[in-house]
C-alpha cells in the first residue's frame, strides 16, 4: 500500500461507552454514520456499533442506508436528510425510518406503505434555528403534524431538531431552540399526539447540554473521538481519536542551496537539504492547502512539507533525521512516539474543521482496521 488510513474500531466503541456514562441510564444514542463514518468506513464501523448495541445509525442518505442493510444490519436507520426523488418503496420494505418535513411528503410515504401492507416509521424534522430543514415551529406546523399523524400506514415514532450554536460559547441561542422545539412537542401532546422519542442534542449538545438529551442523543464526530469544538468542556468526557493518516517515504533526494522544490517553484532550499518524497497527495485527501505549511511525523520527529502538494504525491524536509530510508512509515495525522499531530491542527492550517478533514480522506485510501490488539 502506498497510503493508507488506519481505523481503531476498539477506540470508536470506548468512545461510545464513555457518551453512555454521561447519559441518563434510559437515553438511546443514536450513532451518525452518515458520509461513510465521517471516512472512517460506515459498513465495518456500523457492524463494530451492533455488537456495541447500539439503540440507533444516523445516515444522509437512502444509498447509506441501503449499504448498511444490505450487509445484514438490523439496528434501526434513520435518514437525517430529505428524501425527495429517492425510491420509498425500497425504504420502506427494509424498515427505514424516514425524516419528514411535509405533509405532501408524508401522503406519498403513507400511500406507497399502505400499497405495500407497512407501517412506514418517520422522524418528524422540526427547525428550530438552522434554517435548513424541518417545520417551522409555528401553530400551523402543528396542524401539519396533526393531519400527519392521522395518515394510514404511518407511525410518527420520532420527532428532531438540531442545535445550530451548541459548540459555542454563548449558550443563549441553544436554550431558545431547546424552548421552541418544547413547546412544539407540548402543543403536540395537547392534541394527543404522542411521539415515543424525542432527539436535540448532537455532539456538542451531549457535552454541555445534558439537561436537554430527552430519550435520545445523535453522537457524531465524538463517535471518532474528536471535540466539535475549542469552546465545549473537553474534560466532560475521555475521547480517544480513532483514525490515522499514513503513507510511505518513496525517495530521498539530497539537494543544494537555490534549487526548487515542486510545482511553480514555491520553495527554494536556502541550504543543502535532504528531501523526501512520499506516495500521498490532494487525490488522497490531504489537502494543496497544506502546502508549505503542514508538519509530518517520521520516525516519530515533524518534518515540515515544503512546496505544493501534488496530485498524488507531497515533498517534506528530513534534513534532520539522521535515520530516514526508502519505505520508512508516515504519519499524516495520528500519533508517532511522544509526537502527535492532531486531525485539528491540520483543520486549523487550512482554516477548515475537523469534520472536513475526516471526510477528506479519499476513496482510494484503503482503510485498515484494528480490533482487539
Amino acid at each position: 500500500m502506498r497510503t493508507w488510513s488506519e481505523v481503531n474500531l476498539d477506540a470508536i466503541n470506548e468512545n461510545i461507552n464513555s457518551i453512555r456514562s454521561i447519559l441518563n441510564k434510559d437515553t438511546k444514542v443514536l450513532a451518525v454514520v452518515k458520509a461513510d463514518a465521517y471516512g472512517h468506513g460506515a459498513a465495518k464501523v456500523a457492524l463494530s456499533l451492533v455488537k456495541n448495541k447500539i439503540d440507533y445509525l444516523g445516515v444522509a442518505t437512502s444509498g447509506e442506508a441501503m449499504e448498511l442493510r444490505n450487509i445484514g444490519i438490523k439496528t434501526p436507520i434513520l435518514i437525517l436528510g430529505a428524501i425527495y426523488n429517492e425510491n420509498i418503496g425500497e425504504l420502506i420494505s427494509n424498515d427505514i425510518t424516514l425524516t419528514v418535513f411535509d405533509y405532501k411528503t408524508a401522503l406519498n410515504i403513507s400511500n406507497v406503505a399502505k400499497k405495500l401492507n407497512k407501517i412506514a416509521k418517520i422522524h418528524i424534522k422540526i427547525d428550530t434555528g438552522m434554517t435548513r430543514i424541518g417545520f417551522y415551529p409555528t401553530d400551523d406546523s402543528v396542524k401539519e403534524i396533526c393531519k400527519i399523524s392521522k395518515l394510514d400506514s404511518i407511525e410518527i415514532e420520532g420527532m428532531f431538531s438540531h442545535f445550530a450554536k451548541a459548540d459555542e460559547e454563548d449558550e443563549n441561542p441553544t436554550h431558545i431552540q431547546f424552548e421552541k422545539f418544547m413547546n412544539i412537542k407540548n402543543k403536540l401532546e395537547e392534541m394527543k399526539v404522542q411521539i415515543p422519542i424525542c432527539h436535540i442534542c448532537n455532539s456538542a449538545g451531549i457535552i454541555d447540554f445534558p439537561e436537554y438529551q430527552l430519550n435520545m442523543v445523535r453522537s457524531g464526530i465524538i463517535t471518532y473521538g474528536h471535540y466539535p469544538s475549542e469552546c465545549v468542556n473537553h474534560k466532560k468526557i475521555k475521547l480517544t481519536p480513532a483514525m490515522t493518516f499514513k503513507t510511505l517515504v518513496a525517495n530521498i533526494n539530497q539537494i543544494e542551496k537555490g534549487t526548487s522544490v515542486g510545482y511553480g517553484g514555491t520553495f527554494t532550499a536556502e541550504k543543502s537539504m535532504k528531501i523526501a518524497t512520499l506516495l500521498v497527495g490532494y487525490a488522497d485527501g490531504y489537502s494543496r492547502l497544506l502546502s508549505n505549511k503542514a508538519d509530518v511525523l517520521i520516525n516519530g520527529e515533524r518534518c515540515s512539507v515544503v512546496g505544493r502538494v501534488c496530485m498524488d504525491q507531497t515533498m517534506v524536509d528530513v534534513s534532520k533525521l539522521k535515520n530516514i530510508n526508502l519505505g520508512d512509515e508516515v504519519i499524516l495525522f495520528g500519533k508517532s512516539g511522544n509526537n502527535i499531530v492532531t486531525v485539528e491542527e491540520v483543520a486549523k492550517i487550512i482554516g477548515t474543521i475537523n469534520y472536513e478533514i475526516l471526510c477528506a480522506v479519499s476513496k482510494r485510501v484503503p482503510r485498515i482496521y484494528i480490533q482487539g490488539a
